[in-house]
């Protein structure tokens, strides 16, 4: 399984603001210069995680993003799953008529136990998790 590149994008724009707030706004020009990502990309996912509810925007001269709640209680999922939809390695995990043989398949135990797993993990951490591991990786360079 992979993540995509809007799941990706959305926790490097998610990360880049919660460090670099400070209780300012957050102008995505300036996310998308340190991330290395197009603005225009960036503008799409902020539409989904503001959705979500996990940025805001502020208007004006001096506008930009910032987190909707502290970044200690936004999940990795709900931000995955703002930017991609739920998570499922296969398609006859959260819906059994995807595959005529979902009600005997030997092996959707197995890709459930496996998704349950993943959606577990990605519950577990939290942004604030994900920013502070990358300020102890960048401290041990």
């Amino acid at each position: 399984m992979k993540i995509n590149t809007r799941a990706r994008y959305a926790l490097r724009m998610m990360a880049d603001i919660s460090k670099y707030e400070n209780g300012a706004p957050v102008p995505l020009k300036d996310v998308a210069e340190r991330q290395g990502l197009s603005k225009r990309y960036l503008d799409q996912l902020s539409i989904a995680l503001r959705n979500a509810s996990l940025l805001k925007s502020v208007q004006g001269m001096r506008g930009g993003f910032q987190l909707a709640r502290p970044a200690s209680e936004i999940r990795i999922i709900e931000i995955i799953e703002a930017a991609d939809g739920p998570v499922d390695i296969l398609g006859c995990i959260s819906d059994d008529s995807f595959c005529e043989r979902s009600e005997f398949c030997p092996s959707r135990t197995i890709w459930d136990t496996i998704n349950g797993n993943i959606v577990d993990t990605l519950s577990k951490h939290t942004l604030e998790d994900l920013v502070c591991n990358s300020k102890k990786k960048s401290k041990a360079k």
